[in-house]
């Protein structure tokens, strides 16, 4: 995926495993903030995998 930087790489904060969805970005942005939620809400089982987000920015 070259050029492009994938922020969502191993298990993220939030999560409980590594994940299988990802993001990436050029590199006029960057991760402020990347987290996982579970796929499991309240005992329940609500996807076959972890969610993935970012908070992206402007590089300096």
């Amino acid at each position: 995926m070259a050029p492009l930087l994938v922020m969502t790489r191993g298990q993220l904060p939030g999560g409980t495993r590594p994940g299988i969805d990802h993001i990436a970005a050029s590199d006029d942005l960057q991760a402020a903030r990347v987290w996982s939620w579970p796929s499991e809400v309240g005992g329940r089982q609500v996807s076959d995998h972890e969610g993935a987000g970012a908070d992206l920015t402007a590089a300096s």
